[in-house]
């Protein structure tokens, strides 16, 4: 008896832990797509990082425009960008009256070979 409750609480923990890993909807949006959600829509973007505009803000853009966006240091993972390095960011828009910002939760730099492979899709 002991033991089938025991297997039930860790196959139960299992079960909460893979549902922590769901991160929203993985498609990969624009810039133009994401100022039109709503506040608190879960958003994947890639583009690059334009400029600094403060100790956690950045200017977001690709092809289709530019949007903010707050990256905490713990979010970067060591890892260094520049204005030609390609990154994919996962979110959530902020929308207050005026704009619409993206709060960064995961960021992750674009290797080359899957950027041609992206683009060998379409």
């Amino acid at each position: 008896m002991k033991k089938a409750i025991l297997l039930s609480l860790i196959f139960f923990g299992f079960n909460i832990a893979a549902e922590a890993q769901f991160t929203g909807n993985s498609e990969v949006k624009t810039v133009s797509e994401a100022q039109e959600m709503n506040d608190d829509t879960y958003v994947t973007l890639e583009g690059f990082i334009s400029e600094q505009l403060g100790d956690d803000d950045y200017m977001f853009s690709d092809e289709t425009g530019k949007i903010e966006v707050e990256i905490d240091d713990d979010v970067w993972k060591q890892q260094s960008v520049d204005p030609d390095t390609k990154i994919r960011i996962q979110g959530e828009i902020d929308k207050d009256f005026r704009t619409r910002t993206i709060d960064v939760e995961q960021l992750s730099i674009v290797k080359k070979d899957e950027n041609q492979a992206n683009s060998s899709q379409h």
